[in-house]
Order: structure tokens, then sequence, then C-alpha cells
């Protein structure tokens, strides 16, 4: 009998910092982080250093790239007290010349904030963007500055792998043993870069010639024109399969046929999109298995090869309003898919006054429960109604019904014309109690949007990763399953 396995695990909001002892030796002391100030900026592939920083393609150019400045802008990162209340501030001037601030948790209370605050110039009429993480959820990281005065020097690190050189004459053949009606190619897992026709020959593949790491080919029993299901069949090309469609062929691929078969369900309500589908990693790279459709089991192969399986769930509860992602780590056993219970809208939440922990609060009311998720962001935009400019603030904690908002020191701030808000929580690993650095670095990751950082909303000051640490993000996430669900008004 196949066991149920639901993503809807309650994970205890109850969090604790890094520390514990060793052999005798004492307490180990509170950790100390850093925060490494930078700014993403668009420039030329070919203008960028060597050694420098390359996140990715900018989308919709040939020629420019994502890069990271160090960034000089008045901002100060401020200590908060866990009613938000400003305990220290330490200015931009503090930083040179590396711009990488200092965070000794000793000094933080615990449920206390560490904030990056940006602010134009202007005394007392400053527009403030803000970025707080509570003490228990921090780590260190890059963090992106949206207005920086950018000077020559580049941000060292790891350069963006072109993956996406694509040749557009690059196709594989196979072996239809089966009389297969569709086969799919994928490069990874971005749907931008998938392959596919209905016949066995000159399958277009989206890579470069030769490619820079193997392609995964599989083989479906139906293809209605527009999607393909029955998945039946796979096999990894490697560069002796890739070729030129207008050269001589290479040998085609064999593939391996039949597998066990894996029934799933979601919840009524569970509305699917696009993007739902089952990831694979072989190598330490990450393939776009098949879809998920309705009525539609997924298939699994014996494959000692492929390190592990993983089904992404993505999509929205049409009664509750809240979209979701949940990846499920899959082990050959039918799965079922749901949120936890009592989700409902947001609609009536909004920034309050009337709350004992803090000056200012974002008020959720009974919009889920806190104990069932490890990990809360919450933003809002708002006019600031002491010098009506704008007030854009982003607050990563634990799950609270009323999130506590961190003060600005460089203005009072009272809430004028609201301009929106949303909130993202995360449900992470059932097995543990607190929330791990990866939990919390993958929700920041997913929040920060690189091609909308001029836009004037835009969650543009938050922490930013290259694609090297996306990767290890996401396979953590894999791994052990996650739910996030985000909601925005």
């Amino acid at each position: 009998m196949n066991k149920m396995i639901s993503v809807a695990l309650a994970t205890s909001a109850v969090l604790v910092g890094c520390g514990g002892s060793s052999g005798g030796s004492g307490p180990t002391p509170p950790p100390v982080y850093h925060w490494q100030m930078a700014q993403v900026v668009q420039k030329e592939a070919a203008n960028v250093a060597s050694g420098c920083i390359v996140y990715g393609e900018v989308a919709g150019s040939d020629s420019l790239v994502w890069t990271a400045e160090r960034a000089i802008t008045p901002f100060n990162i401020l200590f908060h007290d866990a009613d938000g209340s400003v305990i220290k501030t330490i200015t931009d001037t503090e930083l040179a010349p590396d711009l990488k601030a200092r965070i000794d948790t000793a000094e933080i209370p615990d449920g206390g904030f560490v904030s990056l605050e940006e602010y134009t110039e202007g005394v007392g009429n400053q527009q403030v963007y803000m970025f707080s993480v509570q003490k228990e959820m921090l780590s260190s990281m890059t963090v992106n500055l949206r207005n920086g005065t950018r000077t020559e020097g580049c941000l060292s690190g790891s350069r963006f792998d072109n993956t996406f050189a694509i040749n557009d004459n690059a196709v594989v053949d196979v072996r239809d043993e089966q009389r297969s009606a569709y086969f799919q190619t994928s490069y990874t897992p971005d749907a931008n870069y998938l392959g596919g026709r209905d016949g066995s020959t000159d399958i277009p593949v989206k890579s470069p010639i030769p490619p820079r790491h193997d392609v995964l080919v599989t083989a479906f029993q139906n293809f209605d024109g527009e999607r393909a299901t029955q998945l039946e069949g796979y096999g990894f090309a490697t560069s002796a399969h890739v070729f030129d469609k207008d050269l001589t062929p290479k040998d085609p691929l064999q593939l391996e046929y039949f597998g066990d078969q894996v029934f799933w369900e979601v919840d009524a309500g569970l509305e699917l999109d696009a993007g739902s589908a089952v990831l694979v990693q072989r190598k330490n790279k990450n393939y776009l298995w098949q879809y998920l459709y309705h009525g539609e089991p997924l298939t699994q192969f014996d494959d000692a090869e492929i390190s592990f399986w993983a089904a992404l769930f993505s999509g929205i509860d049409s009664v509750s309003n809240w979209q979701f992602e949940s990846f499920v780590a899959l082990d050959g056993e039918d799965i079922s898919v749901q949120l936890p219970r009592g989700m409902a809208s947001i609609a009536g939440a909004g920034v309050s006054q009337s709350c004992a922990a803090a000056n200012y609060c974002i008020d959720y009311g009974r919009s889920f429960s806190p104990a069932d998720f490890a990990v809360q962001r919450s933003y809002f935009a708002a006019m600031n109604a002491v010098n009506d400019r704008l007030f854009v603030q982003t607050v990563v904690g634990a799950p609270a019904a009323s999130q506590v908002i961190p003060s600005p020191s460089v203005v009072d701030f009272a809430l004028g014309e609201s301009l929106g808000f949303e909130i993202s929580l995360l449900q992470g690993d059932a097995e543990s109690e607190t929330a791990s650095r990866d939990e919390v670095q993958f929700l920041l990751s997913q929040s920060f949007d690189m091609e909308s950082v001029d836009s004037n909303y835009a969650y543009a000051n938050g922490m930013i990763s290259t694609p090297d640490e996306q990767q290890n993000l996401l396979n953590a996430m894999m791994k052990q399953g996650a739910l996030t669900v985000i909601q925005k008004q």
C-alpha cells in the first residue's frame, strides 16, 4: 500500500539562534555575520573585468549582463530591539573601504532586528527604503542597495556560466523502440530551454554544440499538439549524441523504458499552473523531467545516477487566494498536496498602531496560523504622513499574525496612504524546530527581482545571490521538501 505524503507540514515557529557548547570548552560565542553592500548593475559582457561577479544575462539582450559594484549611497545599518526601536546606528562612512557591515549578534536582543536603511538626501525629508531581518534569521549575505552611487570597484566572485549559448542547429536522434509519440529534451529546468518534437530524428536540443553537460531526453506515449503525457522512457544524451542537423548525424541515443508510476492529488480548490513539473538532479545538474497534469501520474525510474527527484506543485488556492509553490521530495510513494487548514484572504490586513509589541505592526488577522510556518517575509509600501514621502520596507522574521515594523532612524514614520503590501511564508523542514539558513535565504532569493531593480516599488533592496548559490538553495529545498505561499494586496 502506498503511503500518502502531505506537504502541509506543521513547523514550530519557536526559533532559536546558533550556539551550544563543545566538549567542556565553554559556551560557543554568539555568531558574527557580515553583510556586503553592493549594487546590481547592467554592463556589456565584454566590459566586465575578469574576477568580477556575473549573475546572468539581461532579459532581451544579446550582450548585457548583470554584475555588481560596491555602492556608496546614504545608508545606515540599524540594530533594533524586539519592539523595533533603534538601539545602534552604523553609517555608510564607517564601512569604508570594503562596504562590509559586521553584525555581532551579542549586541542584538533576542527577537531584535538588523536593518539596511537607505534614504535620499535632504534633512527630514527622506524617501526611505528598509530591509530588516530578525536576529534569529540572520546570516552572512550580499545585500543590494537600490540607489547607490557606484564606484569603479566591482564585487569579486563566481561568474555566471553561460550555458544558454544555444546553437539553433543542435539536435539528437534516438532509437525509437516503443514508437513513442513525442520526445522532449531538457538542458536545464527552465522552460525556455526545452526542446522536442513528434519524431525520433532531429529532435531539437536547446544547448551549445557540444553541450557543456548531458541533455535529458524523455519519451511520451501521447502528444495532442500542446502537451506530452504518459512518460515511458528516458536517456541522457552526451556530446557523442548531440550534433549539427546540417552535418553528418551522430549515433542515436538508446533510451531506457518502463518505470514505476506515482499517483498524486491536490486538495479541492488548488489550481495548478503551467509551472508544475517534476525535476530531477543528475551529476549536480537539474532537469525538467515531465510537466504535471491533472489525472496524469508521474513516472520514476530506478536510476542510481539520479541523485534525487522532486515534484514542484505551483498554482493558486481559489478559495483563499494564496499563491503556492510546494516542493515534494519523491521516493516512489503516492503524494497528496494541500495547504494548511484555515488559510484565508489577507484582504482585511493592514498597518496598525493597535499592537502591544511596537509603535507600528502589520496586522494579518486570522488569515493564517503562524504555527504552520517557519519563516515569514512581509513587504509594504506607504506614504509617510510626516513628510509625504515614500516609505518601503521588507521584514523577515519568525511567523507572526502581528508583524513588528522596525523603525527608521533618519525620519519619523506615521502611516499615510497605503500603497500595498504582501506576505510570503515558508514551511520548511518539519523535523526541525528552527528555520535553517537555507530556508531563510531561499525565501529571500525568491523575493528579489533583478529585472525590476529600477522600479520605484521593486523588491530591490535585499539579499542577492549568484546562480551557484541559487542552485544550492534550490537543491536544499528539493531534497527536504518545502512549501511557500504568498499573497499580495
